[in-house]
């Protein structure tokens, strides 16, 4: 066990030696943060053509929960750029196997969203005069981070599917996040969607903190409904755990069979 958790320690910390190589601070604060702010004031003026107050309160509490799905599915590309240096082979024979390192590896992404997420939020609500009191900020940050989380582990069973696909990565990444944005509530009510795509979307990752999320920052808090949210999301987080790392496992068993070029 001790061995397994120093594996894990040293992957965490060559994740933040890859955020180093992505981002300086200054980089990250005037590059990246710039543009997720633009984007949540971009939906949160939409809101005001469309409607009223509540609209713009709506339209920026999911413009900025998005923003760490966004940061999470990033880990598709970094499973595809393992392949292509061929370091890939040297995590598969770690002795925690492929995905706990690979996954603790990545696990900044959902600090770096939670705080886009976070930042955004506040901004965007100082901005456009959203009230949002700093208690309920703070309340946030939790449940942020536990749907940056859910849609984590959601993107590593992503990548674990296409991680062999010369340039799908990409794809799969866009097309999962924006499957996620459209179908999950956060630019469209969930009520108004078909029932059968709520009763799909209800497995995927942060539909359920997001309506945590909401339950928090909407006027008149309520708090046991976003507990009984959370509840689902943390079910639907080792859900997409489980299924990650049995996609994973599959994935390296046939590398493994067929001599496959996963492995190095």
């Amino acid at each position: 066990m001790r061995r397994a958790l120093r594996i894990l320690r040293w992957s965490v910390r060559l994740g933040l030696s890859d955020l180093g190589t992505v981002h300086t601070w200054r980089s990250w604060v005037f590059g990246w943060l710039t543009r997720v702010v633009a984007q949540v004031l971009f939906f949160g003026l939409s809101g005001l053509l469309a409607g009223g107050v509540a609209d713009v309160r709506f339209m920026l509490i999911g413009s900025a929960a998005v923003i760490a799905v966004l940061e999470a599915m990033s880990i598709i590309v970094w499973a595809a750029a393992d392949r292509h240096m061929g370091t890939a082979g040297l995590v598969v024979i770690s002795p925690t196997g492929y995905f706990p390192a690979f996954a603790a590896r990545g696990l900044y992404t959902v600090l770096t969203g939670t705080a886009s997420s976070v930042v955004a939020l506040a901004a965007g609500a100082t901005i456009l005069r959203v009230a949002l009191s700093p208690a309920a900020i703070l309340l946030a940050v939790p449940v942020i981070a536990l749907g940056a989380t859910s849609a984590y582990f959601f993107a590593n069973a992503v990548a674990a599917i296409v991680v062999k696909a010369a340039g799908a990565h990409w794809f799969a990444l866009n097309v999962s996040y924006l499957l996620i944005m459209i179908c999950g509530g956060f630019v469209i009510p969930f009520d108004t969607l078909p029932y059968a795509v709520r009763t799909v979307m209800s497995a995927m990752p942060y539909t359920h903190a997001l309506a945590a999320l909401r339950a928090v920052l909407e006027p008149g808090m309520d708090l046991p409904l976003a507990l009984a949210e959370c509840g689902w999301e943390i079910a639907v987080t080792v859900a997409w755990a489980v299924v990650a790392k049995l996609v994973f496992d599959l994935a390296i068993r046939r590398e493994r069979r067929l001599g496959g070029a996963l492995l190095g």
